[in-house]
């Protein structure tokens, strides 16, 4: 299901990771998934989005399911903002700083994805 999803999120946004690492592979059966199939598909998802190799390394796993805790102790407002900061983030950072293309790429009007990197003070 792993290798599904990275490929599905490869194929469909673009994102760099095609495969995981056997130590990847690993470190994702470590986890209990208490949200099943979805929980392990937003991992992958956000694996996929902060990947800037086409392996994905075993430390990419763990650093994500480490901050993952810290996150749902958060109100939904603020989860959902930390998460929107941390796409563009990602967004900008696999279009090298090209505001356009991270724009595009996210759906958003250039001018929008600028009052939002301002809001989170990615400027």
């Amino acid at each position: 299901l792993a290798q599904y999803f990275l490929s599905k999120f490869a194929r469909e946004r673009g994102t760099t990771a095609t495969r995981f690492s056997t130590d990847a592979l690993t470190e994702l059966k470590k986890y209990n998934y208490p949200g099943n199939v979805r929980e392990l598909r937003n991992l992958i998802e956000r694996v996929s989005i902060y990947a800037e190799t086409e392996t994905i390394e075993a430390g990419q796993i763990s650093s994500l399911q480490s901050g993952r805790n810290e996150t749902i102790k958060l109100p939904l407002k603020d989860a959902v903002s930390v998460f929107e900061r941390e796409y563009i983030l990602a967004t900008l950072n696999r279009n090298d700083g090209n505001v356009t293309a991270a724009a595009r790429d996210l759906g958003l009007e250039r001018s929008h994805l600028y009052k939002k990197m301002k809001k989170h003070g990615l400027e």
